[in-house]
């Protein structure tokens, strides 16, 4: 694997790109194994389609400030 898509939804019930944290999966998991197989790679996080994020094709700097945020609890909550 060379490259990362990060995107969080409700699944199942809808199908959304939400900001980590915001929806129903568990990126500890992921992110942690990521770490085990030293994955080095670059990650691309798609946070789209919702007003209180910026609306359509405006992902906000807030949003994908509180994803990095989340996804390094995440990994820091995981290692302990």
């Amino acid at each position: 694997m060379s490259m990362l898509y990060v995107s969080d939804t409700k699944l199942l019930e809808t199908n959304e790109h939400l900001p980590s944290g915001s929806g129903t999966i568990d990126f500890s998991v992921y992110l942690c194994g990521l770490q085990e197989q030293r994955f080095t790679g670059p990650a691309i996080l798609q946070v789209d389609d919702l007003p209180k994020f910026g609306g359509c094709g405006r992902d906000t700097d807030e949003a994908l400030t509180s994803s990095r945020d989340r996804r390094e609890t995440a990994i820091a909550t995981r290692k302990q």
